[in-house]
């Protein structure tokens, strides 16, 4: 049955794309009595469609959505909930792309991300979902209950991973979720709120050293701007051949050095790492190296406490919280 069928009204005839989408992520939540429909956020997460939420940082309320883009989201879950019908909390996952609207998954039950909006609001949302399963109506006074506490608050919620788990250090094994759990963070400032996740997850966000990047090409230009931005808070920006070799054409001062998948032993790889200080890891570049290698590289360098990161959305995050501590250097 077609969603037209059921009454929806999109402004594109096409509903169903067969090709991946590459946006950002956001989750609105729903709970539906068969009259009333409560939506008790938007959340907006800050990596891309390719990372499960659980393995995402997700932001409360969004800070990039403009007021439109949300009335827009809270008025397509409204259309799904009363078309599909179903009692009790809906979860549906939305991804923006080129300020498109796409729908990725409509979840029937509870999501994990309700005990944290519950903890904002103060409000038991599973109880209201119980209630409306059973068969009681849901009081429309309620909506105004789910609102922030204070709209100048900026929530967190960020996943931790057990560095004691193998399988969380190669993300491109597979797209199950890889968290052990989450953490819940709050401030009048974003950047303040990340920087107390991250500190709560055991995340080590440096504010000096250097920083090695070994990027896919399709994440090159992206990767410039971020290198970029570090070289200007005084760090030394440290990459492979390929990657090094792009940003010296666009004019940032770059140290190379050999893949780290070209060294014969996963110590002679590291070896590099502890030469040149390296405090930081970007690791988009999958297709290099054997997952055997890749995999023992990663795992040595996180027990000698060097981040890895190999989502660029989470990089730019710790970025600003790296700039909300430092101060940018510029020649004069």
């Amino acid at each position: 049955m077609s969603f037209q069928q059921q009454g929806l009204n999109f402004s594109s005839k096409e509903e169903i794309k067969e090709s991946f989408i590459s946006g950002r992520k956001c989750e609105v939540q729903a709970i539906y009595d068969g009259h009333t429909v409560i939506i008790p956020g938007v959340l907006e997460y800050i990596e891309q469609t390719d990372v499960p939420t659980g393995d995402s940082i997700a932001i409360y309320p969004s800070q990039s959505f403009s007021q439109y883009m949300i009335t827009t989201l809270k008025d397509y879950t409204r259309q799904l909930v009363q078309a599909l019908n179903v009692h009790g909390m809906i979860s549906i996952q939305f991804v923006i792309s080129d300020k498109q609207i796409c729908l990725k998954k409509v979840s029937p039950y509870i999501s994990r991300i309700i005990p944290f909006l519950s903890k904002i609001t103060g409000v038991s949302m599973v109880e209201m979902a119980v209630t409306s399963i059973l068969g009681e109506k849901i009081s429309e006074e309620t909506d105004h209950l789910l609102l922030p506490v204070s709209s100048n608050t900026v929530y967190v919620q960020a996943p931790a991973f057990s560095l004691t788990s193998s399988e969380v250090l190669d993300c491109y094994s597979n797209q199950k979720m890889k968290s052990t759990g989450a953490v819940m963070s709050t401030d009048i400032k974003l950047e303040k709120a990340l920087d107390k996740a991250f500190q709560s997850t055991n995340v080590k966000v440096p504010e000096f050293g250097a920083i090695l990047f070994a990027v896919n090409d399709k994440d090159k230009e992206t990767a410039l701007s971020l290198a970029q931005r570090f070289f200007d808070v005084g760090f030394t920006i440290v990459a492979t051949q390929k990657t090094a070799a792009f940003f010296t054409k666009f004019g940032l001062n770059v140290r190379q050095i050999d893949s780290l998948f070209d060294a014969t032993s996963e110590e002679e790889g590291l070896e590099q790492i502890n030469h040149d200080d390296i405090q930081i890891i970007v690791y988009t570049a999958q297709e290099e190296g054997s997952d055997s290698h890749r995999y023992k590289i990663k795992r040595k360098a996180v027990e000698q406490g060097v981040t890895i990161f190999t989502s660029l959305d989470t990089l730019a995050v710790v970025l600003k919280v790296i700039q909300s501590r430092t101060f940018s250097t510029k020649e004069l």
